[in-house]
């Protein structure tokens, strides 16, 4: 059974996280994949957003009937989407839902010019407060 306000916790709950990761301790997953793909010098790489981790858990928790990892999975499925849509696209100007990395110099610069624009909305939040 779906449960409404179990999703939404889960959501909101991994959703902090995710922003705290991101905005405060400077964890991007994208930096993260480019040093990996510097490091075994690759062209290429799959990006597995935790989109795809909570629609995986709740696929697996629909084969062995398990409404609390069905409700969890969801919820970690719809932290992912609230975090490029309703997050990231206004903060930075993009929803930055990179499926495969392919250039290592573009994501580079394409974090430099986010840091800047996530810069600018923060002093702009302090000139205004």
């Amino acid at each position: 059974m779906i449960n409404f306000w179990l999703i939404i916790a889960t959501a909101v709950i991994v959703e902090i996280i995710t922003i705290v990761g991101r905005f405060k301790f400077s964890i991007s997953t994208k930096n993260f994949w480019v040093s990996v793909m510097k490091h075994f010098n690759k062209k290429h790489w799959v990006h597995f957003h935790h989109v795809f981790l909570g629609l995986t858990i709740a696929v697996v928790s629909i084969l062995f009937k398990n409404n609390l990892t069905l409700n969890l999975g969801i919820g970690i499925a719809l932290s992912d989407i609230i975090h490029h849509l309703i997050v990231l696209w206004p903060l930075i100007g993009s929803p930055e839902f990179h499926i495969l990395y392919k250039n290592k110099s573009l994501l580079t610069k394409e974090q430099l010019l986010e840091n800047k624009k996530l810069h600018k909305f923060i002093q702009h939040l302090i000139h205004h407060s």
